[in-house]
């Protein structure tokens, strides 16, 4: 069920929305070569099967007791002990570009979305040098909170794949049902985005650092066990269908409280709770977290 369905959502969230794919699309000045493009990269993300884990594989084979000890020693242990000595220099510096070419990738997202998405709306008139500083400043605080972030990476998981996976559907699935709301139906909101996304959003924040990070504090319970053995795919899953049902009401409500008010635009004609429950969802961040407390509270109960 995880790989059938949790790996869709999560393949919407990083192919459709994730910064660090759509912005090469973006760049592009034409409808059908961005479409061409996106077309090939898919087929080159077969190529990991022969790059990723047949490697890991023949790393298995030929070094069994240390891929028992240690998983991730799987590529260095194959470069070191197969590769002629002239190729190890050349796979290490083919290592590097393909760590910085990353690196770059992302920090260069970040600082776009810092910029034009945050800087840019609170300062309208802000000129072209400001916001390259900004961007610069926004990447070298993202590069040092990568270094702070390390020990945690060292802590939650002993295999690294599973942690960027794991991390990923903190938002996978909030992500994939807003964005596909949004393509499909005229009626989703800004508002209602914002709540639908916020709640999801937070619940993966709570449910990400009880089983990576708090988990020891719970103790052996039924809770605890729980949580540690849920599988994060099966997650994605559960945040995709508790956004989707809160996007739906939000969006039911927020018709409702229009219709409301073009029946009755005399403020004080209205009754009380209709007041109340417009005043909530105006501001869509007291909303989410109000919304989250009841969704968690329901659920650890």
């Amino acid at each position: 069920l995880g790989v059938l369905v949790g790996m869709p959502i999560a393949s919407i969230w990083y192919w459709c929305t994730d910064q660090v794919m759509v912005q090469r699309t973006l760049a592009t000045r034409e409808e059908p070569v961005a479409k061409r493009g996106t077309v090939f990269a898919g087929w080159l993300k077969i190529t990991p099967m022969f790059t990723m884990v047949l490697p890991g594989l023949i790393a298995a084979a030929l070094f069994p007791d240390e891929i028992a000890k240690d998983s991730n020693q799987a590529y260095v242990l194959l470069v070191i002990h197969v590769l002629p000595a002239g190729w190890i220099g050349v796979m290490v510096a083919v290592i590097l570009c393909s760590f910085m070419a990353s690196l770059a990738s992302c920090f260069n997202s970040s600082s776009t979305l810092v910029t034009m998405d945050l800087y840019r709306r609170a300062y309208p008139d802000a000129s072209e040098e400001s916001m390259v500083w900004v961007g610069r400043l926004a990447t070298v605080v993202m590069a040092v909170l990568s270094f702070l972030w390390v020990p945690v990476i060292d802590q939650t998981s002993s295999q690294l794949f599973l942690y960027i996976q794991s991390v990923s559907m903190i938002w996978a699935g909030p992500v994939a049902v807003v964005f596909l709301a949004a393509v499909c139906s005229e009626r989703v909101t800004d508002s209602s985005v914002k709540i639908s996304a916020g709640v999801g959003v937070t619940m993966g924040v709570v449910f990400w650092l009880m089983q990576n990070v708090y988990y020891k504090e719970m103790g052996q319970s039924e809770l605890g066990d729980f949580i540690r053995n849920f599988n994060f795919l099966l997650y994605a899953i559960f945040s995709a269908v508790v956004t989707g049902v809160i996007l739906v009401i939000c969006v039911a409500v927020e018709e409702l409280l229009s219709g409301m008010q073009r029946a009755a635009p005399d403020d004080e004609t209205k009754p009380l709770s209709a007041r109340l429950t417009r005043c909530l969802y105006a501001n869509w961040a007291a909303g989410t977290l109000i919304l989250t407390v009841a969704i968690l509270t329901a659920i650890f109960a």
